[in-house]
């Protein structure tokens, strides 16, 4: 039979758990601040890719339709002219797209920092007195 612990352990042991407490609310604050920064970086992005579709697409119709007139009047018929001009188009859509997915940064769902900070934390309050 064991003797009963001191009060000193029993202030110790609530101590100890006072300050897993205090690192896990913490590390909680921190992934919900760098969750947050990720979010509005996120959608910053995405505006930013919508605006520049909406003035590409402008942009692109303007020139097609010179494309096609330039065409025209170098001989080509109206069909032939829209044609080529939309396959080129479409190739160089396709070009853009494969570059710009390669250029994606890919971003964990989950703050991966925090959760190796707690982990780290937590594995420094294991007991360093040896298992008897």
């Amino acid at each position: 039979m064991t003797a009963p612990l001191p009060r000193g352990s029993f202030v110790l042991a609530s101590d100890v758990l006072a300050g897993m407490e205090r690192l896990v609310r913490g590390e909680v604050a921190v992934a919900k601040t760098e969750v947050r920064q990720n979010m509005r970086a996120m959608r910053r992005s995405a505006l930013q890719f919508v605006l520049a579709a909406v003035f590409g697409v402008i942009a692109l119709n303007l020139l097609a339709g010179a494309s096609v007139a330039a065409l025209v009047a170098f001989g080509l018929t109206a069909g032939t002219a829209g044609l080529t001009v939309g396959a080129v188009l479409l190739l160089g859509a396709y070009g853009c797209l494969s570059w710009g997915l390669s250029l994606l940064e890919r971003r964990p769902a989950q703050p991966a920092q925090s959760f190796q900070k707690v982990g780290k934390g937590l594995n420094s309050f294991k007991p360093s007195v040896p298992a008897e």
